[in-house]
């Protein structure tokens, strides 16, 4: 078996300030699949290479990084579903973005952990609004071309996205089974 070769990475002290926290964002992101949102901040600091006070000097506390994460999610959602929005097939666009967002979270439960932790943090409400509101254009889009039902809302999807998480927690896999379950329930039949 090959040894996996040692990622270089630049000294801590010469990163600036985005390079600081753009490592710390990815070191939380391994510590916190390690260990679970509870894992301490010495632990992030050391997956870092960097010391606590560094740390707290880039984030005021945990919770801040866990916000953070959650921004990154939201932005990654409002980037896709902005993009869905140029698709000429909005309910297929909509159908691939939200396979997306369970595939996604069924690999990568910690993002998904963070974004329900920090949803209603002051500091995630711009990214969450524009999120939202590229989704309400998708839905509204979808409905138009008759592919899905009237008047879902971008908090019908959020239910339905919880759902498939805990589907995922409880037995891995039946995330996108619960989806797949609930978009046949709100396609438009035709014919």
């Amino acid at each position: 078996m090959a040894i996996p070769p040692i990622r270089e990475r630049a000294p801590w002290a010469e990163l600036d300030t985005e390079g600081k926290q753009r490592r710390l964002l990815e070191a939380a992101e391994q510590v916190f699949a390690r260990e679970g949102l509870a894992a301490p901040v010495p632990a992030i600091a050391a997956e870092a290479g960097a010391g606590v006070g560094s740390v707290y000097r880039q984030f005021g506390s945990k919770d801040e990084i866990v916000a953070a994460l959650a921004v990154q999610r939201l932005s990654w959602f409002a980037r896709e579903a902005e993009a869905a929005l140029q698709e000429p097939d909005a309910g297929a666009a909509l159908e691939a973005l939200l396979r997306a967002v369970v595939e996604r979270d069924s690999v990568d439960p910690v993002l998904s952990g963070a974004l329900q932790a920090a949803f209603e943090r002051p500091d995630v409400a711009p990214v969450r609004a524009e999120a939202r509101s590229a989704c309400e254009s998708l839905l509204a889009r979808a409905a138009g071309q008759g592919s899905f039902r009237a008047g879902l809302t971008s908090d019908d999807l959020r239910l339905l996205l919880l759902g498939t998480r805990a589907a995922e927690s409880a037995a891995p896999g039946t995330g996108m089974r619960l989806l797949e379950l609930a978009l046949a329930g709100l396609r438009v039949a035709s014919g």
